[in-house]
């Protein structure tokens, strides 16, 4: 059974912003729903999303690529238990770009501090 949450993202997976703000926008409220803020000790800080949905990893991909210019992994994972099926994790590592990314997603203010975990 599909929930609202993921039919609203499953909605905005095929919906294309024209404005930048409007792509900042779909882009924080995906990773608000799905994602974490992390710090690894001494590799930095992280942000990282998974999607059960292709659809919805996929606009994640294309609309940090096309607002931030950030290198960024993803991967298909196998879920095994407890829900099966497959997982697509994103993930952002810290490098240039990274903190401006994360404060014009609403992540961290203007002085880096954390203002939520996504």
């Amino acid at each position: 059974m599909t929930s609202t949450l993921q039919k609203a993202k499953e909605e905005l997976a095929h919906y294309r912003g024209s404005r930048r703000c409007c792509q900042l926008a779909e882009l924080s409220a995906l990773l608000h729903t799905d994602g974490t803020y992390g710090i690894r000790g001494h590799e930095g800080n992280f942000l990282v999303t998974e999607s059960s949905s292709a659809y919805t990893a996929r606009k994640i991909y294309t609309l940090i690529h096309s607002l931030f210019e950030v290198e960024t992994s993803m991967v298909k994972v196998e879920r095994n238990s407890p829900r099966k099926g497959n997982v697509y994790k994103l993930e952002v590592a810290e490098q240039r770009g990274f903190h401006q990314m994360l404060n014009e997603l609403g992540v961290l203010d203007p002085s880096l501090d954390r203002k939520s975990v996504v």
